[in-house]
């Protein structure tokens, strides 16, 4: 029925079990896992003061790497989960 399959996770819990049921699938459908992560959004207040924020480019370049590792990690949990399973990912 299916031959490849999506599943997105965030690393909550109810991604976890999206990720189960997905795997569960794949495993019963023989069918080709994907597994997709997008990283949080990454929220910056402003001053109530002036309304204005300034964030040093290396702040958000700190900040989008710590959100790709966060990613990654959360990825490769998966597919270890997956590979448990016996579902490549």
């Amino acid at each position: 029925m299916f031959n490849k399959m999506l599943v997105a996770i965030d690393g909550s819990d109810m991604s976890a079990k999206a990720l189960d049921a997905a795997v569960h699938l794949a495993k019963e459908q023989q069918a080709e896992l994907s597994i997709l992560h997008v990283g949080r959004e990454a929220v910056v207040t402003t001053s109530s003061l002036t309304g204005i924020v300034y964030v040093p480019e290396h702040f958000i370049d700190e900040i989008r790497n710590e959100v790709k590792k966060e990613g990654l990690k959360i990825l490769e949990n998966a597919k270890e989960k997956a590979a448990e399973k016996g579902v490549q990912a």
